[in-house]
């Protein structure tokens, strides 16, 4: 059974660690338990964008009754707005890898 320590601070990174803790810890390498994330893939994105956007664009050019000129606009501006990550994945995605 673990009790909570007898203290008021409500951030629990400054409560103090029990001995038998600090003991275990002692004796273990320290190991990273995050990884890098891979690149999105224009096909990842194409993914993300049917899985997650697609239904609000069919519902927004559903009521505009089949417009898209809204569409070409958003592209528009989001293509001055693409980033490093963007161009590489075209890049990659144009060189067929």
């Amino acid at each position: 059974f673990i009790r909570p320590p007898q203290t008021s601070d409500v951030n629990k990174a400054r409560w103090p660690s029990v001995k038998w803790w600090e003991q275990l810890l002692n004796n273990v390498e320290k190991l990273q338990l995050t990884s890098r994330q891979e690149p999105k893939s224009i096909d990842d994105m194409a993914f993300w964008l049917d899985r997650q956007i697609a239904p609000t664009m069919a519902a927004i050019i559903t009521a505009y009754e089949g417009d898209i000129s809204w569409l070409h606009d958003i592209i528009k501006n989001g293509a001055s707005r693409l980033s490093q990550r963007h161009r590489d994945a075209i890049a990659q995605y144009l060189q067929g890898d």
